[in-house]
């Protein structure tokens, strides 16, 4: 009797046991779209063209929109996978100018129509937190960051790589019915170093390479589909990246600089696949 009721004990629980011993693991997978986005950029410029000297050696964007949501617009798209704790992935972003101008600082009613783009390659790496069975999780994140920036006014250039560290959430709530409510943020930060940012510019300096950083924000809110695991979110994402340098100007010594800065606005879509998927 004994040996019957160890091995119906042994039946029940034990290929529980190892069910619950087996990592959660899965894909995850966004692509993020916005149409509609405001911002502006900043170029150094010649400080020599018709004595015009000033302190801050910098062009601004202006648009010729009446609408100033778009100013900007862009995309990303991120491949990952997670296993148990760890979860890694590459992301890949990209964002553009429209119908923008710079006004020539140095120069009296000199307007050039420009386009700007920024692109940025990045791969991570960090701890996931989560619960078996829920789509719900943080992730904590480390990584490297390669941008790319180019202005076709004096056909300016940066090239920069650097360490990125950020802190992302994606949260869902259950209904009564298949449809979850969903809410994700995230915060990040690039940092890059003297040696891996370059200038390149058809202006009249001479620059040493210096720091840059990039901040980033973001937040939104949508809908999961639980069954499959799929989720449609509305999400704005603020955004600046700056690059500094030591300008030598002839006869002078300032700090120039490039920078795009804005806000994105648009919807992404991203799977999030746990293994053991919550079957209640």
């Amino acid at each position: 009797m004994k040996k019957i009721l160890l091995t119906a004990i042994i039946t029940v629980f034990l290929p529980n046991v190892f069910t619950l011993a087996t990592p959660n693991h899965g894909p995850v997978i966004k692509a993020f779209y916005a149409p509609y986005g405001a911002g502006s950029y900043k170029v150094p410029y010649d400080r020599t063209i018709n004595g015009g000297y000033s302190d801050d050696n910098l062009s601004d964007s202006g648009d010729t929109k009446e609408n100033q949501l778009k100013t900007l617009e862009g995309y990303s798209f991120s491949c990952g996978y997670f296993y148990n704790w760890l979860q890694g992935d590459i992301t890949y972003t990209a964002i553009k100018t429209k119908d923008q101008y710079v006004k020539e600082v140095s120069t009296v009613n000199s307007v050039h129509y420009t386009d700007a783009s920024l692109w940025n390659a990045d791969a991570r790496i960090g701890y996931r937190f989560d619960k078996p069975g829920d789509t719900s999780y943080k992730w904590l994140y480390l990584g490297i960051r390669r941008s790319h920036f180019d202005i076709s006014f004096n056909d300016t250039e940066v090239n920069a790589t650097g360490y990125l560290a950020g802190f992302y959430g994606f949260h869902s709530y259950g209904l009564d019915w298949p449809v979850e409510l969903v809410f994700t943020y995230e915060i990040q930060a690039a940092f890059f170093r003297h040696n891996f940012n370059h200038l390149k510019t058809d202006i009249d300096i001479n620059e040493n390479r210096k720091k840059g950083i990039d901040l980033g924000l973001s937040a939104g809110m949508g809908i999961q589909y639980e069954p499959w695991d799929i989720a449609l979110i509305f999400k704005i994402s603020p955004f600046i990246s700056e690059k500094y340098y030591e300008a030598d100007y002839p006869g002078d010594k300032k700090n120039t600089r490039t920078n795009m800065s804005g806000s994105l606005i648009g919807f992404e879509i991203i799977f999030s696949i746990p293994e053991n998927k919550n079957t209640d």
